[in-house]
């Protein structure tokens, strides 16, 4: 027979309540003589990083005291979104396969990795039921043939990460999207900036980014006869989840902070406000000589990401992209099984917005957001997104951060 809850009250009676002085004199006497300053710091956008933080930091924190999307993260749960990375059709089927036996219900498949004859095979081939197959695709038209009226094919236009990537545009990209749609086919379009990440952008940057590149494709949308609305509420948001925890946490936070704004601005109602944010473990900082550690780091991306409200996540195989993929089928399977770990046996699943409320993590975002939308309206007051790449702009950002973080 199990006890009831205690009410609300008692929770916490059997503890000593201590105030931030006492946490202050407890730090003190741990740090050996040095000044509790000395633990200060500050982040690489240059915000700082204070010893200890208290109940005052709520004033300066309004949203926490807002009901809407953009001051807590979804509800609990997130969809595992491994994604194969092989570079033949036949290693490729074989990594969908081993994804929906393991289970993962949703499988990407980067149209552009594959020859259009190879890829057709390739699908022709696949009989997994169950399972969506979601084709990434920076030109939706040439794509749209390979979803054959298919209720288990579904595609994801991604123009813009492709030309972050790649410094390719298509300019017809948001026309052809806008004609899919026009015709009910199942498509959606992808807002993100994690090559940003990888390149070296500060976490403000890297939100800078991504706000840009969801503007400039609101925008040709539009332009292209699309309803804002729909291309409102079709779009999917992407951003790097790195090993640092609290620095990934607090920018998944700072995100839908940001689009509350954005959202607003575009005079949609607080209710409306919500968005779809997945995330991507980033490479950045991993190693080549002992591939085994990156296992650790990919738990810690896979934490951080799901404490900080991902919806869709996924995580590189510890040997992803180096020339000798030792591990290959082992590796894709531990960096699933990070995942299912976090999910069923860690239980974060059932854990609803666990950054909610804390000072630090609170405090972080809110100044992470304000500075990701000053550097936003730089990009803006340069023309927009493709103007300021065409000036170089956040490429001299990110040129500069990754230096400073490669002498530190």
């Amino acid at each position: 027979m199990s006890e009831a809850a205690p009410p609300p009250g008692e929770l916490f009676a059997a503890f000593p309540s201590a105030t931030p002085a006492d946490w202050a004199a407890a730090a003190r006497a741990s740090l050996g003589g040095r000044p509790l300053e000395s633990l200060a710091g500050a982040t690489a956008d240059g915000l700082p990083r204070q010893p200890i933080y208290g109940p005052e930091c709520e004033e300066g924190l309004p949203h926490l005291r807002l009901r809407d999307p953009a001051a807590c993260a979804p509800a609990p749960g997130w969809e595992i979104r491994q994604r194969p990375c092989s570079a033949t059709a036949a290693a490729l089927r074989a990594e969908l396969g081993e994804l929906a036996a393991w289970g993962q219900r949703v499988l990407p498949l980067e149209v552009e990795r594959l020859a259009g004859s190879e890829l057709s095979e390739l699908l022709a081939g696949m009989n997994l039921p169950g399972v969506v197959i979601e084709l990434e695709t920076a030109r939706p038209a040439r794509s749209a043939r390979l979803l054959g009226g298919r209720a288990d094919r579904t595609l994801l236009a991604d123009w813009l990460g492709s030309a972050l990537t790649d410094g390719r545009k298509w300019p017809g990209a948001a026309g052809e999207l806008a004609g899919l749609w026009s015709a009910n086919l199942p498509a959606h379009w992808r807002a993100g900036a994690a090559a940003a990440h990888e390149a070296g952008a500060t976490p403000a940057q890297e939100l800078a980014l991504w706000l840009a590149a969801w503007t400039a494709g609101l925008r040709e949308l539009e332009e292209a006869g699309a309803p804002l609305e729909t291309a409102l509420a079709r779009a999917r948001h992407e951003l790097a989840a790195d090993h640092r925890v609290f620095d990934t946490i607090a920018k998944l936070r700072a995100a839908r902070l940001l689009a509350a704004r954005l959202l607003e601005a575009c005079g949609l109602p607080p209710r409306q406000r919500a968005i779809r944010l997945e995330a991507r473990g980033t490479q950045r900082g991993w190693t080549r000589e002992e591939p085994w550690n990156n296992l650790l780091r990919a738990t810690l991306q896979g934490f951080a990401a799901v404490a900080g409200g991902a919806q869709a996540l996924h995580l590189p195989a510890m040997d992803e992209g180096l020339e000798d993929e030792g591990e290959g089928a082992r590796a894709r399977r531990l960096a699933f099984n990070v995942q299912a770990i976090l999910r069923e046996e860690a239980q974060l699943a059932r854990t609803a917005d666990p950054g909610r409320g804390s000072w630090y993590l609170e405090s972080l975002g809110a100044a992470l957001a304000e500075k990701a939308w000053s550097l936003f309206q730089q990009i803006e007051g340069a023309g927009g997104l493709w103007a300021a790449l065409g000036r170089g702009l956040p490429q001299g950002w990110i040129r500069a951060s990754a230096a400073a973080e490669a002498h530190t």
